[in-house]
C-alpha cells in the first residue's frame, strides 16, 4: 500500500500553533502514488468566516482549488484526513504539480 506523505513550506512549533489558531494552512503538499499535489486545509469555522465575508463583500465565494476541510488544523487531524481521502481515490481528481520536495518540510 502506498501511503500519502504530507509536506509544507513552513514548519515550526510556532507555525503549527498559528495555523491551528487561524484555522487554515495554505502551504501544504501531498505526495501520493508518485505524484505531488498542492492542497489547502481549512477548519469549518475559518471557512465559514471567509465565506460570509466574501459573500457580503463580493456577493459570491470562490472556492480555492484543492480545498480540504478538516476538523482542526493539526498534523494529526490533517494526516488522518489525507489518509482517508487517499483511500477514497480523492487524489485521482487533482492535477499533479512538479516542484522539488527537498525544499519542503515534512508535516508530522
Amino acid at each position: 500500500m502506498n501511503y500519502p506523505v504530507l509536506y509544507c513550506e513552513e514548519y515550526s512549533e510556532r507555525e503549527l500553533m498559528e495555523a491551528h489558531s487561524r484555522g487554515y494552512k495554505e502551504d501544504m503538499y501531498v505526495s501520493f502514488n508518485k505524484f505531488l499535489y498542492k492542497i489547502c486545509v481549512y477548519d469549518i469555522t475559518r471557512l465559514t468566516q471567509d465565506f460570509e465575508l466574501e459573500l457580503e463583500k463580493y456577493g459570491f465565494y470562490n472556492v480555492m482549488p484543492n480545498l480540504i476541510i478538516v476538523a482542526e488544523v493539526t498534523p494529526k487531524c490533517v494526516n488522518n484526513t489525507i489518509y482517508e481521502l487517499s483511500e477514497r481515490d480523492y487524489f485521482d481528481s487533482l492535477k499533479p504539480i512538479d516542484i522539488d520536495v527537498s525544499k519542503l518540510n515534512l508535516f508530522v
